[in-house]
């Protein structure tokens, strides 16, 4: 394999790398005692949580989605909790999919109206990954930085120019002068 083709795919593991740090240091956030979470601020955290998980599993130009080695796993734990994110990226959070949604929960998307104080007003009924999940979540994510970061070294170490002097609080862009 060309050592083009190494760094692309090292830029990959990166950027999902990184996506996956966001992703725990929400979850720890919304997990701290001292967060106060209500519903509305809730629901746009999780969603952050999800679409920031699905992003590394889907095509895109320039970047493409992670191996398909991180769609596999052992832990069947791990295994659920990767297609539920998925799910719910498209049908929840990414995507209104209100017919499939309301297949699976018969209040999805209603929405109540009631006057007040002259004012009609309304309350859409979101669906939401419920907050109990969050362990869950931290341990795929996890376990999908420990593999990325084996898999990452590994290529690293297959690029990496031994004959080199790299000095330490010297930054170089990964490939332009690195390796």
């Amino acid at each position: 394999m060309s050592k083009e083709k190494i760094i692309d795919q090292i830029k990959r593991l990166i950027y999902a790398s990184d996506s996956f740090q966001q992703i725990e240091a929400l979850i720890d956030h919304m997990e701290s005692p001292d967060t106060k979470i209500d519903e509305t601020l809730y629901s746009a955290m999780i969603s952050s949580v999800v679409t920031t998980y699905a992003r590394n599993f889907n095509q895109s130009d320039g970047v493409g989605p992670l191996p398909k080695m991180y769609e596999k796993f052992n832990d069947p734990n791990n295994k659920e909790a990767h297609e539920k994110l998925l799910t719910a990226r498209n049908q929840l959070y990414a995507h209104r999919d209100i017919q499939n949604t309301k297949s699976s929960f018969e209040k999805a998307y209603k929405i109540d109206v009631w006057l007040q104080d002259g004012l009609l007003l309304q309350r859409p009924h979101m669906i939401d990954i419920s907050a109990s999940k969050l362990p869950e979540i931290k341990s795929l994510i996890s376990h999908q930085r420990n593999r990325l970061q084996k898999d990452l070294d590994g290529k690293l170490a297959q690029i990496i120019n031994p004959n080199r002097e790299y000095k330490e609080g010297e930054v170089w862009e990964l490939g332009v002068d690195f390796p």
